[in-house]
């Protein structure tokens, strides 16, 4: 769902996004259509379920000392950024192997970081397990993946960019909160350890002058720009495509394409004379997947990953990697608004049967995941820190899907026997 920080200063009725207002949120699935009728009861599927035919998958992981110099024996499971158990981490989690015939040899498989991770699992008591042990790490709890490295990420105020942001800083990055929600931005800031880790400013992605100024204060107060995360989005409201107000699709397009092309160039231009760099950009399911979002916002998350991939053809040889991320539909606080509006509830709710209603909708009917796995923010932010970290220093051009397998295909619209 897009977010809506970065865009303009004053609200607009006619846009309406899945956050506070004029704030950020979490990108991934709008909804197509408003539904008139009546709210379902609970339990009640809004998409067509699919049939998953999922084999169990035993992660093994095996040390054996007895004759072995190194590592001795290792069995793991790599799975897509962001979308393997929190317990897991990203990336499918990372797995310290140590064994020795009296010596000590470990290593993180899937998990190397700069300036840190498996460096630090080389000595100190990671480097020192027993022959024949093995340890699962989370990915999530290792620092060190984004040491040194200097962000500007807008939209970094609330959902998505703020769970960026906060995993940045986690990894060892300093951060440019951009966004137009001053307090929040101000407060996120201070949250995540004050200017000496992250620094709030002001920037309306829609107004050029401000993504080249939050680029120039990264500059300004680091000296590089390493990472630049286009994250800010809004979306508009629905109608049918005979009907559909050009005005608002121009707005939409403004933030979402324009501001997205404006902070590629400007981190181009800190990125290229170093030759390294990494620009990420949210887009969405609905930008792959056609009737899953209004017009204006699916079309303008779909000229997002085409300009991922023409930027990322040019940049490549100049050393900068351009990237793309497509989460699914995240229960932020105007996401639940939008799904209320879908359904014809109160735009604000105190029944407890609305609130599980909506509940129901993001984790069961939206949700392609099974074992209890629900989309969170967190989860996006996480593939952000793979994609941006060395461990992807070889992937560009790429939109990487968050979204549990929604846009793998569509159900066949046929009874199964």
């Amino acid at each position: 769902m897009g977010t809506e920080a970065g865009r303009h200063g004053n609200s607009t009725p006619s846009l309406w996004s899945f956050s506070e207002p004029n704030s950020s949120v979490s990108h991934g699935l709008p909804l197509a259509s408003p539904v008139t009728s009546a709210a379902p009861a609970c339990g009640t599927r809004c998409v067509p379920a699919r049939r998953r035919f999922t084999p169990v998958v035993d992660e093994i992981v095996e040390a054996t000392s007895a004759g072995v110099t190194g590592v001795g024996a290792v069995a793991g499971v790599v799975g897509e950024a962001a979308e393997a158990p929190a317990t897991t981490g990203e990336g499918g989690g990372a797995y310290e192997v140590a064994t020795a015939a009296g010596g000590v040899d470990s290593r993180l498989i899937g998990d190397k970081s700069e300036g840190g991770g498996a460096e630090e699992a080389k000595s100190g008591a990671a480097g020192r397990a027993r022959p024949g042990s093995a340890r699962l790490l989370s990915a999530s709890s290792c620092s060190g993946r984004l040491a040194g490295k200097v962000a500007v990420i807008t939209g970094a105020a609330s959902g998505i960019g703020k769970a960026t942001a906060a995993e940045f800083v986690k990894n060892g990055a300093k951060v440019v909160i951009a966004d137009i929600q001053d307090d929040l931005g101000h407060a996120v800031a201070e949250e995540l350890g004050g200017s000496d880790t992250a620094f709030y400013a002001r920037c309306d992605v829609t107004n050029e002058a401000q993504v080249a100024a939050a680029v120039d204060l990264a500059l300004a107060r680091h000296g590089r720009l390493d990472v630049m995360f286009n994250n800010a989005g809004i979306i508009s409201g629905t109608s049918p495509i005979e009907s559909m107000d050009l005005a608002d699709f121009d707005r939409v397009m403004a933030v979402n394409l324009r501001g997205v092309a404006a902070g590629i160039k400007h981190a181009a231009r800190a990125m290229v004379p170093r030759s390294q760099g990494c620009i990420l950009c949210t887009a969405s399911t609905a930008g792959v997947l056609g009737g899953s979002a209004p017009h204006a916002y699916s079309v303008s998350k779909t000229a997002v990953v085409g300009m991922v991939r023409s930027a990322a053809a040019e940049l490549a040889a100049r050393g900068v990697r351009v990237n793309a991320i497509s989460p699914y539909g995240i229960a932020t606080s105007m996401a639940k608004r939008g799904v209320r509006e879908m359904l014809g509830l109160p735009p604000v709710g105190t029944d407890t049967d609305d609130e599980e209603v909506i509940r129901r909708v993001f984790e069961e009917d939206f949700n392609e995941m099974g074992g209890g796995v629900v989309l969170r923010a967190e989860d996006v932010a996480r593939a952000a820190v793979f994609l941006a970290s060395h461990d992807a220093r070889y992937i560009t051009g790429h939109n990487l899907m968050v979204d549990g397998g929604f846009s793998v295909g569509k159900p066949l619209n046929v009874p199964v026997r």
